[in-house]
């Protein structure tokens, strides 16, 4: 998610990096959020990295076999 995006939307992928804003929830394998980002809404992902400066407000969820499952949905969506 670019560092002036403003996304209203759940996000997933196998991995998601946030440098803007995102209202939604997010499911990859792997998240990070940068010093930029502000997001609000569930994170599912065996595996986040919150650098200093980063903003969230929701739930983490890091049970390995839903991010699993978020990882198969998306790189089915992707193909």
């Amino acid at each position: 998610v670019a560092p002036k995006a403003n996304v209203q939307a759940n996000v997933e992928g196998p991995s998601v990096t946030v440098h803007g804003e995102v209202n939604g929830d997010i499911a990859a394998a792997r998240i990070e959020l940068t010093p930029t980002a502000v997001v609000t809404g569930t994170m599912t992902t065996p595996l986040v990295v919150l650098q200093d400066g980063a903003t969230f407000n929701g739930v983490l969820d890091m049970d390995r076999t839903k991010g699993k499952v978020a990882v198969k949905a998306a790189v089915q969506l992707a193909v």
